[in-house]
């Protein structure tokens, strides 16, 4: 009898701990345009069992493993791809649950390297919450106290607390215990925290948050009533600092003497770095985003090398040496992410060895006169003013000396008597002491007998613009002249 029942529990046991159940991996793309080459291979307890797996489109695409409770579980990626930066993996259990958050994949084996979780089959995962009943609502405060939301909110309730502070910390309690959830935006927008009551949370960026009351994990409510309460434990916003992303996405030129005034990487991310090689010391950049409430870390020599500027955008910067320079973008000064993406380019502010502020033209009765500022110049010998009647084959038509060197808006003007009614075009040719020069325009006069009007407007981003915008503006005519003008 004894053996019988040693082996019942031998049998019992195997079955218990050897329990396997079906799990999925789920590949995403963050573009949408598939992995381009990248791949992953899944591996239990070191050998393989799925290999290769790729994405299409945004995904996402999945697939099935068995694997038993407690077995190890490795993702790792076997070819990077055109863009590893954009691959995401996630992993779910027998039960649903998600055991391998949405992440980027990293390289490995079937045995070292990649993501590691234990298989698990059964239980519904950890919160968080999304209650559908609103009761109550307090604003966070300010100092190191704690403000009563209500006396009697049920653990199936949420309750906005206003006027959150970005980088304070703050503590979500209720008296009766059970579990919290924190989201962002709206009751049911993104969560910031959970946990068991009490639950200490960071607000990550000013705003309205959502606190969730339950008596468990698995949003188990109550029909008893208890006490919901709002602390500020760490009053103090943190200082605003640079940001040190890990994910590198596109890389660029900047922008060169002689060259286009700026250059973009396409769709970066809030949470990604750009490479952009190319600096130049002592020249001053202006680097922005499509979003303008972006933060922008600008780092040279590696991605976690030195600051050479952070703030919002846009933000300028001069670098002291000629390193590869990396721009970090994030949605706040602590350095926030959100899933999408956004344009960001760099700005050329000073070709040396001259800063010119205009260069434009005007008609007159027989002549015309051609004006042009500059807001600093650096060893500069003289301008030459070029002509063109068809924008192509260009003479000169008149030297004016420059001043050599100043920090101040200097004007310079020179008049053309010479003028047929044709659309004249000119450009303005910079020479310095060394030979460096540098040419600016072209810019176009119609001395045909009719007004020509503007047909739109452009900034340097290559946007369009109305009357009132201000800075250096690109007006283009209907003859499709253009010329360039700084608003103030």
């Amino acid at each position: 009898m004894k053996n019988i029942l040693i082996g019942l529990f031998v049998l019992f046991s195997t079955f218990t701990f050897s329990q396997s159940c079906l799990h999925t991996i789920q590949r995403t793309d963050t573009w949408g345009d598939g992995w381009n080459g990248g791949a992953v291979s899944v591996s239990v307890n070191g050998v393989t069992v799925l290999s290769n797996l790729s994405c299409a489109g945004y995904g996402p695409t999945s697939s099935t493993f068995m694997a038993a409770v407690g077995s190890t579980i490795r993702v790792f990626r076997t070819f990077a791809g055109s863009y590893p930066s954009e691959m995401r993996i996630r992993v779910l259990n027998g039960a649903g649950a998600t055991i391998i958050n949405t992440i980027q994949p990293l390289a490995g084996t079937a045995t070292s390297g990649g993501h590691t979780v234990a298989a698990s089959c059964a239980g519904a995962a950890a919160g968080p919450c999304t209650n559908t009943t609103s009761y109550g609502s307090a604003t966070a405060p300010s100092t190191p106290t704690t403000v009563v939301i209500s006396t009697c909110q049920y653990q199936s309730e949420y309750s906005p607390i206003y006027s959150c502070i970005a980088g304070r910390t703050y503590q979500s309690a209720y008296n009766l215990g059970g579990f919290i959830t924190v989201r962002s935006g709206t009751y049911n927008g993104t969560v910031v925290a959970s946990g068991n009551s009490p639950l200490n949370w960071v607000c990550p960026t000013s705003g309205t948050y959502f606190v969730h009351y339950n008596t468990n994990n698995t949003c188990g409510t109550a029909t008893n009533c208890g006490t919901s309460s709002i602390s500020c434990i760490s009053c103090a916003a943190p200082a605003p600092g640079p940001c040190i992303n890990t994910i590198s996405y596109g890389s660029q030129s900047l922008p060169v003497f002689g060259g286009i005034s700026y250059t973009t990487v396409a769709c970066q991310f809030a949470g990604e770095f750009s490479t952009w090689s190319g600096a130049v010391a002592g020249t001053p950049y202006i680097a922005m985003t499509t979003v303008a409430t972006d933060w922008i870390t600008v780092r040279s020599g590696t991605y976690n090398g030195a600051v050479v500027a952070v703030g919002l955008g846009p933000l300028s910067f001069t670098p002291t040496n000629n390193n590869t320079l990396y721009i970090h973008v994030n949605t706040n000064s602590l350095c926030g992410t959100v899933n999408a993406c956004r344009d960001v380019s760099v700005t050329r502010m000073s070709a040396l060895p001259i800063e010119l502020i205009s260069f434009e033209g005007k008609k007159q009765t027989n002549s015309n006169m051609l004006y042009w500022s500059t807001a600093s110049e650096y060893n500069t010998s003289h301008f030459v003013i070029e002509k063109s009647d068809d924008g192509e084959k260009w003479i000169g038509i008149g030297q004016i000396q420059s001043a050599g060197n100043s920090t101040q808006k200097l004007d310079y003007s020179l008049e053309d008597k010479d003028v047929s009614q044709v659309i004249n075009y000119y450009r303005l040719h910079q020479y310095d002491i060394d030979g460096v020069d540098d040419i600016f325009g072209p810019i176009a006069i119609n001395n045909r007998d009719r007004i020509n009007i503007i047909a739109k407007r452009i900034n340097l981003a290559g946007q369009e613009v109305n009357e009132n915008a201000t800075g250096i503006i690109i007006e283009i005519y209907e003859d499709g002249s253009i010329k360039r003008v700084i608003k103030y």
